[in-house]
């Protein structure tokens, strides 16, 4: 009986674990991820040296603030959790805020943070990593 137990507590460990690995990678927007998209916001529009300046660091252009969306479609996060996994020499389980600004995506990983910061990543339209800054 012991040995039944311990089969199927494994079996549904790796069921758990491989959900978590094939589930979406998108998160859902709340007020996390409205912070996110204000700040990415923020770069893009600002004539603030030092916002123009993270702005050059990210890879990102001056642009109007409309054009910082939500994406929402689990494929895009996907490759993006693999382009920051690539980039970082990782293998995490992501589940990330993913905003496009024009023909970039930037990225940011709630699950990973950096103290009381949050690496912020940006990767182009082949998910190849342009650029890291530590955000609000």
């Amino acid at each position: 009986m012991t040995r039944i137990f311990l089969v199927l507590a494994v079996t549904a460990f790796a069921v758990s674990t491989a959900q978590a690995q094939t589930g979406s990678t998108c998160r859902p927007v709340d007020s996390d991820g409205l912070r996110f998209r204000t700040f990415v916001r923020r770069v893009v529009t600002s004539s603030d040296p030092v916002l123009v300046q993270v702005r050059t660091n990210l890879g990102l252009r001056a642009m109007d603030s409309t054009r910082v969306v939500f994406v929402t479609d689990n494929t895009v996060c996907n490759k993006a959790a693999q382009g920051i996994n690539t980039a970082q020499g990782t293998n995490y389980v992501r589940q990330m805020y993913v905003v496009t600004a024009g023909t970039v995506y930037a990225v940011q990983d709630p699950g990973h943070p950096a103290g009381e910061w949050w690496p912020t990543v940006t990767l182009d339209n082949k998910f190849k990593a342009l650029g890291l800054v530590l955000a609000p």
